[in-house]
């Protein structure tokens, strides 16, 4: 599961990720709204009373702390991935140490060289396969 949420915010955290129907930021950015053609009750509670010139300001602020937020999760994630292959690298080498050591020694191998999947699809292939082993 945590694979699978790292994996979504790289991807909210991404260039190519934009929602312009719901997300002023973003609707700014993309031209597709004015701030100051805006009414009141468009606007997100936050900057409703703030003047106009204090309302640029915010939007300003907002746009670049996430600009930031997104630069460290790009970043974060290439650690992610990097450390990823280093364990991924260490299962292999342990692997190969056990695959000497007879059926069961082979099986725990196979299952330690198996790429590391995420929770959630590591857990549907072990029931399918304790299911299997039933029959």
């Amino acid at each position: 599961m945590a694979g699978v949420a790292a994996a979504r915010v790289v991807v909210k955290a991404s260039t190519m990720y934009r929602n312009t129907d719901w997300d002023l930021i973003d609707a700014l950015a993309e031209g597709k709204v004015k701030l100051e053609s805006l009414k009141d009750v468009e606007l997100p509670e936050a900057i409703r009373p703030l003047a106009p010139a204090a309302r640029q300001e915010y939007v300003a602020k907002v746009a670049a702390e996430r600009k930031q937020i997104q630069a460290k999760i790009v970043k974060l994630n290439e650690a992610r991935k990097v450390f990823l292959a280093e364990q991924e690298k260490k299962l292999q080498v342990q692997a190969a140490a056990m695959a000497g050591g007879g059926r069961a020694g082979t099986a725990a191998a196979a299952r330690m060289a198996a790429p590391a999947a995420p929770a959630f699809e590591r857990a549907v292939i072990d029931a399918v396969k304790a299911e299997a082993a039933k029959r």
